[in-house]
């Protein structure tokens, strides 16, 4: 039952306020602003809170989230807001420069401690730290981005009292401190909370209602429908109505009470009634809008509990009480009876918005005016901390202030704080009745490091005896004083000291960008740990007034830029010299950095030399320029030494258990030529160069930034292969990398070529045939678009050289994005057949076709004279590595190998039929003259796959086996394509063992794989026969004729 008056009065003492009652969000985030075009401006955050709240705006909080990392950068309590008050409602704003954007990242916001909301934009994230840690965020659902004009902002449209009825809308013109656009706030009704009926003496009668506070009462009228017979009144007659007045008071309670109620509870109502209004039978009680009936009206004149008549425009609250004589209720709440009698009044619990319960009819216990008495549910709690979570730049010496929602006694055993690693003792524990801790440090804390400080709820207490529900913890973070460049970068992957401001003094200027600079410790007080760099970038966004040797003292923030540590957001820049001796430069040659990953030249290799000086006395460039847009010429992959780098056999590490693992040549990594404002240089795979700089970081690569950049050698572009001898017979085969014409024909969804930009295609890809591949007797062609796509070719080849006329053979594939296989062959060939193969082949994983680009059969006829050789030609296209280690990769690597096996069987069928004619298979492979553990691919095709070596594998079909050419290269000329900056060959001829007593020579022309990127669209003017296609072609030659001794191998004396 309902503790009684005096009871609850004592215990809202102990509390030292009386609770309000509960209603549905009353405080939200309701508008920001974070990015637009150009550099942000009025960046800011807008909360609405609801009069009805009773909390201090000190002690409500907007948090913000970096979604990167999941970690606050930044927290606001409302007390430092711009405060408008709307009917209702406080509308609080702040402008915030540096709202983070980039997205994920979030907002949260955070009363008396407890996290109301965790919002974010561009996605949603974990929080890892502060109020919100171990929450997810919400996603709004809409953004901001560099098109989003100043002015702007992202904010809820809609009406509604509280943040679910509200809705995010798109960028708008912005409104803080202001109702947004179509938005309309309506504060909530009030409701039903207490009725006093009856008890043993004169009934104390009343009705209480629970609402926010000023809530506006006019237009609402109580009504009290009978639901039974007594005397002329019949169920659903209107037997009383109150037309209520006012507004609800600020603590949340108005009554209407009677003279009896006034001397029972020692109240004054808001509004009266006489006594003996309330009927003792069972009724229904609302509370509506807009009525205008009137007392003795039969709003259901047939008895029958559904209402005929409803005179009014919306019911707000109802509630039946009932004494258990089969009345007619108008409520679907119904409460009651008390044994067998009409309860002495109804009341809610918790306040507002609880579940109804009975009064005592002795003594009597009703609360009108004021909350309910209900049991406190409400724990204590920590609602703010200084310093703050997070907080950074903490004076060593700095006392801790913990602030409660109320009074509390607190043990000495309180509070636990340790600060890196090490416990910290505390002065003012124990202490009692308080609302906050004022905790003075023993010792000072050590500098630079995190303290982690937590509040042991069981160790505190308040007037009831209850605790927190959990203990309370958070970090913060103390001033580390003046720092050496090395204790900023640390000997992990990230700087301890991110998101601080810190100082360092004395170091010198190394390099100079345009946005930028590095510096680095003197020799003299450099750390003796090779894991932990001393250089680091100051990043100023504008042209830096240092020069190279000045030596310098820098404030400001670190961040992990992407992963680069650097100082950031206008750091404080002072020269106190210049003209120093700049650091000694770290070397990179065979050893440093390490191509051996298990055993790296420091903890984390290329992070430990990070930010500092870099000398390359010679390296050579893997790949051509990357090409991104308005920087045609960007960086290169590079190794130190003599040599290039190249895909070895297995998967990238760790691979797979018992396969083979190739660790994918951890000593590569990138020159930026023009980082730092050197003239954007063009560098071909193959050149060796000499440079000297610092070491850069920029989109996931370790880049050396040259401050110098000398060429010590350069390959010979383009490379072209010998030419065929007397009685020799060359055959070719490029991938000529989406050849597409420029006619769009009907149906068929493809790219169109400018007829410019075909023309040109067209002219080096004829020039290169012609010049580097020596124009050979029969050219395989992969990615081309179609047979007219080959005669145009052979057209433009016939105007460099009339002497060569070609025709083409091509059968249209499976390819969805149209690229087909083909040939071109000179006239000087007889072609004897040509067939598709494996055109309607299925593969069993999921009944796709198997061959998107079918193999092509060309059955030839060389001569030289009266001496003739025929040759049966297989030129392939299979599927590519790409998404091998996806969510598609069982997929893939089962198409793969039911391809090569498909295309062994061809063979196989070509060397049982015919014996004696040599079988070639020739094209893109797209895979190596080795295994990548997944799948070998070639070995597969030429009938020397290892079952051990690889992960999807069945049993060889070709027999005997086929030589695969590219193992008859040197080891420096195994490559056609440079992926990542590691050279492989993709493009391979296998030759049947009927074939090799024939086979020449091999050879890959080049200048493709080797250029620059931005070559294949752009190529500078007297350049166009490089680059044109990112695969080197390669030409195998056969000699027509045999010695008398060969010619039937060995089978006559």
């Amino acid at each position: 039952m309902k503790q009684s008056a005096t009871a609850a009065i004592a215990a809202c003492l102990l509390a030292l306020a009386a609770a309000a009652p509960a209603w549905a969000q009353d405080l939200w985030i309701n508008e920001f602003h974070y990015d637009n075009d150009g550099a942000d401006v009025g960046e800011f955050v807008e909360v609405v809170v609801a009069d009805s709240v009773g909390t201090a705006p000190a002690s409500i909080e907007v948090v913000l989230y970096n979604g990167s990392n999941g970690t606050s950068y930044g927290t606001h309590t409302l007390d430092t807001f711009t405060a408008t008050p709307v009917s209702g409602f406080t509308i609080y704003d702040k402008a915030i420069s540096g709202i983070q954007n980039g997205g994920p990242d979030g907002i949260a916001l955070v009363e008396g401690g407890a996290l109301v909301q965790f919002l974010s934009y561009e996605g949603s994230f974990t929080a890892t730290d502060g109020p919100a840690s171990g929450a997810t965020s919400t996603d709004i659902g809409v953004s901001e981005g560099g098109g989003t004009a100043v002015g702007q902002s992202l904010q809820l449209g809609g009406s509604g009292s509280g943040y679910g009825d509200f809705t995010w809308s798109a960028p708008a013109a912005e409104t803080p401190g202001a109702v947004n656009n179509g938005q309309t706030l309506s504060v909530p009704t009030p409701m039903l909370n207490e009725i006093g009926i009856s008890d043993t003496g004169t009934d104390a009668e009343f009705i209480e209602l629970a609402g926010p506070a000023g809530a506006d009462l006019s237009g609402l009228d109580l009504i009290v429908l009978a639901g039974t017979t007594n005397g002329s009144v019949n169920p659903g007659v209107v037997s009383v109505h109150f037309d209520l007045t006012g507004s609800v008071p600020a603590d949340g309670y108005w009554a209407i009470t009677s003279p009896e109620a006034d001397a029972t509870y020692g109240v004054t109502g808001d509004q009266s009634f006489p006594d003996n209004t309330l009927s003792n039978d069972s009724t229904t009680y609302l509370l509506v809008s807009g009525f205008t009936g009137a007392v003795s009206d039969d709003l259901d004149t047939n008895d029958d509990g559904v209402l005929d008549v409803t005179p009014w425009t919306a019911i707000a609250d109802d509630v039946a009480v009932t004494a258990g004589d089969s009345p007619v209720l108008y409520s679907a709440t119904a409460v009651g009876p008390d044994g067998a009698f009409l309860p002495a009044g109804i009341f809610r619990c918790p306040d507002g918005d609880g579940t109804w319960d009975l009064l005592n009819f002795s003594p009597e216990n009703g609360t009108p005016g004021v909350d309910n008495g209900c049991p406190d549910t409400n724990l204590p709690t920590v609602t703010a901390t200084d310093p703050t979570d997070g907080q950074t730049g903490v004076p060593v010496n700095s006392g801790i202030l913990i602030d409660f929602s109320e009074a509390i006694d607190a043990t000495a055993s309180a509070v636990t704080l340790e600060c890196g690693g090490n416990a910290q003792t505390l002065s003012g524990l124990p202490d009692s009745g308080v609302t906050q801790l004022v905790l003075t440090p023993d010792a000072d804390y050590p500098a630079g490091v995190t303290c982690n400080a937590t509040v042991v709820a069981a160790e505190i207490v308040d007037g009831q005896g209850d605790s927190p529900a959990e203990d309370f913890s958070w970090s913060f973070q103390t001033d580390p004083g003046v720092l050496e460049i090395w204790q900023i970068q640390g000997a992990g992957a990230a700087s301890p000291f991110a998101g601080q401001v810190v100082t360092t003094e004395g170091n010198v200027v190394t390099a100079v960008g345009p946005e930028g600079f590095f510096i680095q410790t003197p020799d003299a007080r450099a750390d003796a740990s090779v894991d932990t760099s001393n250089g680091i970038y100051v990043y100023t966004g504008t042209a830096p007034t240092v020069a190279v040797g000045d030596v310098v003292n820098v404030e400001g923030e670190i961040v992990e830029y992407f992963d680069f540590t650097e100082f950031t957001n206008n750091p404080i820049v002072t020269v106190s010299s210049g003209g120093a001796t700049l650091p000694t430069a770290v070397v990179f040659d065979a050893n440093v950095p390490s191509s051996d990953p298990d055993a790296p030249s420091c903890a984390i290799e290329f992070e430990c030399y990070e930010g500092m000086r870099i000398s390359l006395p010679e390296g050579m460039v893997s790949s051509g320029n990357q090409g991104f847009g308005n920087e045609p010429l960007a960086e290169v992959s590079i190794k130190a030494g003599a040599e290039r780098a190249f895909r070895e056999p297995g998967i990238l590490e760790p691979g797979l258990p018992g396969l083979p693992v190739w660790d994918g040549n951890p000593e590569v990594f990138e020159i930026s030529p023009a980082a730092l404002g050197l003239p954007a240089t063009a560098l071909f795979g193959g050149t060796r160069v000499q440079a000297e700089g610092v070491l850069g970081y920029s989109f996931g690569d370790y880049e050396l930034w040259p401050s110098s950049l000398t060429i010590l050698e350069e390959p010979t572009l383009p490379g072209a292969v010998p030419a065929p001898q007397a009685g020799d017979v060359a055959i070719g085969s490029i991938n000529v990398l989406r050849l597409f014409d420029d006619i769009d024909d009907p149906g068929i969804d493809e790219p169109v070529e400018s007829t410019a930009v075909y023309e040109a295609r067209l002219a080096r890809f004829a020039d290169h045939i012609v010049n580097a591949m020596n124009a050979p007797a029969v050219i395989a062609f992969q990615e081309v678009e179609k047979q007219g796509v080959l005669d145009d070719l052979a057209a433009e080849i016939a105007t460099l050289d009339a002497t060569l006329s070609y025709s083409s053979e091509l059968i249209e594939g499976n390819d969805v994005g149209g690229i087909d296989v083909g040939y071109l062959v000179r006239s000087d060939v007889t072609v004897l057949g040509v067939d598709q193969l494996g055109e309607a082949e299925i593969l069993d994983y999921d009944g796709s076709l198997l061959h998107d680009r079918p193999p092509l059969l060309l059955e030839a006829r060389f001569a030289d004279g009266e001496d003739t050789l025929d040759v049966n030609l297989l030129v392939v296209h299979n599927r590519s590595l790409g998404g091998i280690d996806g969510s598609e990769a069982e997929r893939i690597k089962t198409k793969r190998l039911k391809q090569a096996q498909s295309i062994a069987q061809m063979v196989q069928d070509l060397q049982t039929s015919q014996p004696n004619v040599p079988v070639v298979v020739i094209g893109d492979f797209n895979a190596y003259e080795f295994t990548d553990g997944y799948v070998d691919v070639v070995g597969q095709v030429a009938g020397t796959a290892v079952d051990a070596d690889n992960e999807f594998w069945e049993a060889p079909i070709t027999s005997p086996a086929m030589q695969i050419v590219t193992e008859t290269l040197p080891q420096a000329e195994r490559y056609s394509f440079v992926f990542q900056g590691q050279a492989q060959a993709l493009d391979h001829a296998l030759i049947s063992s009927s074939a090799r007593p024939f086979f020449v020579s091999a050879a890959y022309t080049r200048g493709n794989a080797d250029a620059p990127e931005s070559y294949e669209e752009t190529p500078p003017t007297g350049e166009e026969d490089l680059g044109m296609t990112d695969h080197d072609s390669l030409v195998i030659q056969f000699s027509i004729a045999l010695e008398p001794l060969f010619q039937d191998r060995f089978e006559s004396n």
